[in-house]
């Protein structure tokens, strides 16, 4: 009998639809699991978890609207919430022995459940998305959050010091318990335990989820889509100022610019489009947007200082197909794409080739398979002592040397947290006194 038929418990959270589609994989495999998804994402991903959690989770969010303005009603929610927790802890833990956790949360605050599962002899998985585990003053969403490039307060770096303290520890207390993590080498500088890199397994993407029944054959005009899930976060101010120049060229296109809207808006204007804009501070050549144009056979473009990195750290079959490219090639790039229209053609026959084969539903459950078995190949695995990416998420080289630089000058270098990492460190030093 299969270890895998005893079933495999997916939760608490969901990003860009990767765990309801994961768990769709391992059900078209024939593996028994269950997703729980208590994070009430605004995006309205199709949702692959039990029926009976979603009613959970669409009871939680109504006594949040209707609780939260009075205190008595806040300590409701929060009791009932915790009281919730310890039930489906006790009914996962009955019925699972493997578990995989999202956005480094498990069932209990500051994940106290990890050393019981790993007692239970449970098998523990982390799949670390980005800006869970991703150094603060590397995280254009957490330092936009924390209103720390608001321009009126540069740099809070008491608070930036603290955030990083416990981040690096709650790495290192996952590190200890789990049995594997899946992560990225460009927002892996505060880990410290090799893992299992996302460029192996990919991004799954469930067959529910597939394209619209639209093109954009029948678009009068080019359509160039921008769909930003933070804005300032994606530089959408930058994209259209990028977008207005090659208008002022003469170039006849429309863009298409959505935020803040359900899945499903989403993937009816993706199915419309020619290609897609993503954003110019990334630190992946395809995130979730992209990957869902890619599943429609639309190209995307992708900038990033990762970009010229990104060979040294993965194998080529391991790197998606598209247009990943530094934050100032990205005018370049994407008017390549409107006057060579079989160039998108091409890219989007590519990229929809590749994600079909590596990174469907059924594929990337597969390979979890393997990770869960301890059968993962060598090659699949990335050690963070080899490094050297400094420049991070969502936000210009500028701004890192000022957030970074009022860090260190009030607490030190130590206050990065990469004393395992003296090459990092040594790396952020001469960019801080870069003139």
């Amino acid at each position: 009998m299969s270890v895998f038929n005893s079933g495999i418990f997916i939760g608490l959270s969901e990003i860009a639809g990767y765990f309801g589609s994961l768990n769709s994989g391992f059900k078209d495999i024939g593996v028994r699991s269950c997703f729980v998804d208590l994070s009430g994402s605004v995006f309205g991903y199709a949702d692959n978890g039990d029926v009976a959690f979603r009613n959970l989770r669409a009871l939680c969010k109504w006594l949040y609207r209707h609780l939260r303005k009075s205190f008595s009603g806040k300590v409701f929610f929060y009791s009932f919430g915790v009281a919730c927790r310890w039930v489906l802890f006790f009914w996962a833990v009955a019925r699972f022995d493997t578990f995989i956790f999202a956005y480094g949360e498990s069932f209990f605050v500051n994940n106290l459940d990890l050393p019981f599962l790993r007692l239970l002899k449970k098998k523990i998985i982390f799949v670390f998305v980005g800006s869970d585990v991703r150094p603060p003053y590397l995280s254009g969403g957490t330092l936009v959050r924390s209103k720390i490039l608001d321009g009126s307060n540069m740099v809070k770096s008491d608070y930036l010091r603290k955030l990083t303290e416990v981040r690096k520890k709650r790495i290192k207390y996952i590190e200890k318990y789990a049995d594997a993590i899946l992560s990225y080498p460009s927002y892996a500088q505060l880990q410290e335990e090799p893992f299992i890199s996302h460029s192996a397994i990919g991004f799954p993407f469930a067959v529910e989820r597939k394209c619209p029944g639209l093109s954009a054959a029948g678009n009068s005009k080019l359509r160039i889509l921008h769909a930003p899930s933070v804005t300032a976060v994606k530089s959408t101010l930058l994209v259209r100022d990028i977008i207005q120049r090659l208008k002022d060229k003469g170039y006849d296109f429309e863009f298409i610019e959505i935020h803040d809207q359900p899945n499903s808006e989403v993937m009816r204007e993706i199915a419309r489009c020619d290609f897609v804009v993503d954003e110019l501070y990334s630190d992946a050549p395809l995130g979730g947007l992209g990957t869902e144009a890619a599943f429609c056979g639309k190209p995307s473009i992708n900038g990033g200082y990762y970009a010229r990195r990104i060979s040294g750290d993965h194998l080529a079959e391991h790197i998606p197909p598209g247009l990943f490219c530094m934050p100032d090639e990205i005018e370049m790039a994407i008017e390549k794409l409107i006057v060579d229209k079989e160039a998108v053609i091409r890219l989007g026959r590519e990229v929809k080739d590749y994600v079909e084969k590596n990174w469907r539903a059924d594929v990337v459950a597969k390979k979890f398979l393997r990770v869960i078995g301890g059968d993962a190949p060598a090659d699949w695995r990335y050690d963070p002592h080899k490094n050297s990416y400094i420049h991070g998420y969502g936000l210009s080289e500028q701004n890192l040397k000022v957030v970074v630089s009022g860090l260190v000058e009030k607490h030190g270098l130590r206050a990065l947290r990469l004393g395992d990492k003296p090459h990092l460190e040594k790396l952020f030093n001469e960019l801080i006194n870069r003139r």
